[in-house]
């Protein structure tokens, strides 16, 4: 498959809503901020980033959607991103209307979280070592042993170099009986060849990558230049 045979999704969020992209923090994906100082985020100036930018949006790029209902949208790492522009927002709503009830504001809705990544604590690898479990990716005894003796909070922030040696072999065993899954549909078959192992993922690459493409969604030219690259959170 390749990116000159995409088909048309009946089922799009664009057939009963408008629609904008968020890429964010700014210096991901096409989007850019003046230099590497400005390009240093953590998920609180993230999320003050994003306010600004829904402001600016609504209030004066798409201005005549700025009486719309409002849903936030994400997934995966969007469960921390959402939450924290939800909050940003909740808040300036609530200053705002304090200082002029007439003032306006954002027609805030609610939130929308699919497959969320919420918690280092408990999700990422110690909701995947779960899942494959219950989904008969791994046997009983990998199983037992690890959620038995093995902590793998946090793990893919600080390695697994704290791990006890069974730690460290159950962790090498799962990887292993894993390593051909794809990881965003474990049902489907592990696509070979690709920038996200397992996931058919290149000719989305291919896709943002053309300059048709580029031109369409108005990448600023300094920009086109630049490679639209596929991330799998290594």
């Amino acid at each position: 498959a390749t990116m000159n045979n995409f088909t048309e999704n009946k089922y799009s969020w664009s057939k009963n809503a408008t629609v904008i992209y968020l890429e964010t923090p700014a210096g991901t994906g096409f989007s850019s901020c003046g230099d590497d100082a400005e390009c240093t985020f953590n998920d609180t100036s993230a999320a003050k980033d994003n306010l600004e930018a829904v402001l600016v949006l609504l209030q004066e790029k798409f201005s005549i959607l700025k009486n719309n209902s409002l849903w936030v949208i994400g997934s995966y790492y969007g469960g921390v991103l959402v939450p924290h522009l939800m909050n940003e927002l909740d808040n300036w709503i609530e200053e705002t209307k304090a200082i002029n009830p007439d003032a306006w504001v954002p027609n805030l809705k609610g939130q929308i979280v699919g497959n969320g990544f919420t918690d280092w604590k408990y999700d990422g690898f110690p909701a995947y070592f779960e899942m494959a479990y219950y989904h008969g990716l791994i046997d009983d005894e990998l199983y037992d042993f690890g959620s038995r003796k093995c902590n793998f909070s946090y793990i893919e922030l600080t390695g697994s170099q704290d791990l006890i040696k069974g730690c460290r072999d159950t962790l090498k065993t799962f990887l292993d009986y894993t390593k051909y899954v794809n990881i965003w549909n474990i049902y489907d078959k592990c696509h070979k060849n690709q920038p996200i192992p397992c996931v058919w993922s290149q000719p989305v690459v291919d896709f943002f990558n053309s300059t048709n493409v580029k031109e369409q969604l108005n990448i600023l030219p300094e920009l086109r230049g630049k490679s639209w690259e596929a991330c799998d959170y290594e």
